[in-house]
């Protein structure tokens, strides 16, 4: 898939200044114009992302059967992920890095932990959220993200 940045952007930005103007003749106030662009701007980014980091498949692409011509690079690529093995268990639990964890003291108070509390370790240390971005989560502070977090650190500790 191909993505021509400039000539996206500079699409969107025409985009943006016509909803501007509509927006202005329908009553609202700067700050929600602001607010609209920056919700299309992340819209925007997102969809560049996509199409930047990804390939289409050719018809054909997983067609193994005659393996002379097997020419998918994604294949190759990706083959250990694309199996499908049935002997071990697939885990799907949100919370499962917790039996990653090699200290059996630790794991034992983590298991104790509320599921709230879990969440936020999970958000924060495996999900690489801020505490800004918690916070609006939770719609509360990022302070007193902060606090929670602490206060399970120490309790971890």
């Amino acid at each position: 898939m191909n993505w021509n940045n400039g000539y996206e952007r500079k699409r969107f930005d025409k985009e943006q200044k016509r909803r501007a103007e509509e927006y202005r003749k329908l009553g609202m106030s700067e700050a929600q114009i602001r607010e609209m662009y920056l919700f299309d701007l992340a819209w925007f980014k997102s969809k560049r992302r996509y199409y930047t980091h990804t390939q289409a498949f050719t018809s054909g692409a997983f067609d193994v059967s005659n393996e002379d011509n097997f020419e998918s690079a994604l294949y190759e690529m990706f083959s250990v992920a694309l199996s499908t093995a049935t002997d071990k268990p697939i885990n799907h639990s949100r919370f499962c890095w917790v039996e990653a964890i090699e200290d059996p003291v630790l794991v034992q108070k983590i298991k104790r932990l509320n599921e709230n509390d879990l969440e936020l370790l999970t958000l924060f240390a495996f999900d690489g959220y801020t505490l800004t971005e918690i916070g609006k989560i939770y719609r509360c502070t990022p302070q007193n993200i902060y606090k929670k977090y602490k206060r399970i650190k120490n309790n971890l500790v």
